[in-house]
């Protein structure tokens, strides 16, 4: 692993396409009924938590007043961690709490990330777009000294764990009939290809039922 020289911390091109998905998915002008209600899936990632500070804005702006947003983590230490980055923080009388209520009202954070496919589907029954954020299987920069940092590549199991998870929000989100399903991802072009093809073939299945009952009435 060769170091690296040092990165000026600024907005990756990462974050600068998802701002300008979420304006294009929220704003006034070009929104849908079905991108008023968004969930973010593996919130507390890096890309997640961007996420959820550009849709507060967007939120708190005139674009989008009515937004509602689910932040899906893998566990309520995640979701703790994840207001708090979100919103910002307060410490009063020793105990720290999030600023949720008063900077993002329309939030909504649930620790059932990592809970079964009904679980999940539970959590975004109500929401009608699905954002499914691949972080953990994106090569890392990790400072190894005060002048250097090295790229981490993430582990094969970790990877297999969470294309696995990422198939199993995207059945729920199917369940639960969100109708638009966004995958964010970069690396292993493959999976994202099998996880692409997988998400339409749930989606096409749910919208054949959605034509039967129609159908049938």
């Amino acid at each position: 692993r060769a170091p690296v020289r040092r990165v000026r911390k600024q907005h990756s091109p990462e974050v600068l396409k998802m701002r300008t998905l979420l304006l294009l998915l929220v704003s006034r002008s070009h929104a849908r009924l079905w991108s008023r209600s968004v969930a973010i899936a593996n919130a507390a990632g890096p890309t997640g938590v961007a996420a959820l500070g550009l849709l507060r804005g967007i939120r708190n702006g005139d674009d989008a007043p009515n937004l509602r947003v689910c932040a899906l983590c893998r566990d309520g230490e995640e979701a703790i961690l994840c207001r708090r980055a979100v919103c910002g923080s307060v410490v009063k009388e020793g105990i720290v709490r999030d600023m949720c209520e008063r900077s993002f009202p329309s939030l909504s954070v649930s620790a059932d990330l990592g809970s079964s496919e009904g679980e999940i589907a539970a959590v975004l029954r109500g929401y009608t777009t699905l954002v499914v954020l691949m972080d953990d299987i994106h090569p890392s920069l990790v400072e190894a000294t005060a002048r250097d940092t090295v790229v981490s590549v993430p582990e094969p199991r970790l990877t297999e764990r969470v294309f696995g998870e990422s198939v199993r929000v995207i059945d729920a989100a199917a369940a639960a009939g969100v109708q638009h399903v966004i995958l964010h991802s970069s690396p292993a072009a493959e999976r994202e290809v099998r996880l692409a093809a997988h998400a339409r073939a749930r989606q096409r299945r749910v919208h054949g039922r959605q034509r039967r009952m129609q159908d049938d009435m």
